[in-house]
């Protein structure tokens, strides 16, 4: 089977990324997805790679699509495909950027709450007044 990405593949030395972008290609489509743990099943049949961990195979992809290919994924965890065209990768860009959306909202609630104190000294005393008397009961 001749790649889809001759370039990338020379300039990738023999390793993960390159393994990971090899079994990809065979999955065009959303319809061919591939589960990451049978990817990473297949990726670790390869020679050296047999100690690969599920971090790293999504450091892989997150290297490979940083490079330009557009490997997408069903959202609910479901697999990992190449866009097969435009529109799919479309629908997958929307999917994905409304999930960054939401990481960002979260860090910026996160940000404003760190503003006030989470919890007041008397809050803090309070709560160490409680666990001494929980353990005190505990030896009762």
């Amino acid at each position: 089977m001749k790649s889809k990405f001759p370039e990338i593949l020379e300039e990738l030395p023999y390793g993960l990324e390159r393994v990971t972008l090899r079994v990809i290609e065979q999955c065009s489509g959303s319809e061919k997805a591939i589960p990451r743990r049978e990817l990473l099943t297949l990726v670790r049949k390869a020679p050296g790679l047999n100690d690969a961990t599920d971090r790293q195979l999504r450091r892989a992809i997150q290297n490979l699509r940083e490079e330009g290919v557009r490997i997408c994924n069903l959202l609910g965890g479901d697999g990992y495909y190449l866009a097969a065209n435009e529109k799919e990768y479309q629908e997958f860009r929307g999917k994905y950027s409304a999930y960054a959306l939401t990481i960002w909202q979260t860090i910026r609630s996160m940000d404003e709450r760190r503003k006030a104190p989470i919890m007041s000294e008397a809050d803090l005393d309070e709560v160490a007044s409680r666990r001494q008397s929980a353990q005190q009961l505990k030896l009762i």
